[in-house]
């Protein structure tokens, strides 16, 4: 079965060993969201991409997952802890980078990801982490 999987900070730690484990299995093909590229290889390409900042349009990170594909994979593995200080110190700006980040993208790209998968027919799993 021909599976293209994408995953949100693909560029290291559990998002690049992820799709490193993938990209062992010659049917499958991945595709990595993240600010920076660690990876080389004929079936991976790279979105670069700041999820932790307000993006229009989440769709056009689907747009290579055509017909072609049986199945597609959703792991929304990017995510930060944020900063770490006591209640009355924190800066807006970063609790709003933190929410657009581990909560608000992760949402749109489910959204966007089921409508794909609906309209080419395909079988689709999501993954958050």
């Amino acid at each position: 079965m021909k599976t293209h999987v994408i995953i949100t900070g693909a560029s290291k730690g559990i998002g690049k060993a992820i799709a490193t484990y993938f990209l062992k299995d010659e049917a499958v093909f991945v595709t990595g969201i993240s600010r920076s590229n660690s990876i080389q290889h004929d079936r991976y390409s790279f979105i670069k991409a700041d999820l932790s900042q307000i993006i229009e349009d989440y769709d056009h990170f689907f747009k290579l997952s055509s017909s072609a594909f049986e199945q597609v994979i959703l792991i929304n593995n990017a995510g930060t802890l944020g900063e770490m200080t006591k209640v009355g110190n924190l800066k807006a700006d970063s609790v709003q980078t933190l929410y657009q980040l581990n909560c608000i993208a992760p949402v749109l790209l489910c959204n966007a990801f089921v409508k794909q998968v609906k309209e080419q027919g395909q079988k689709g799993l999501i993954f958050n982490i």
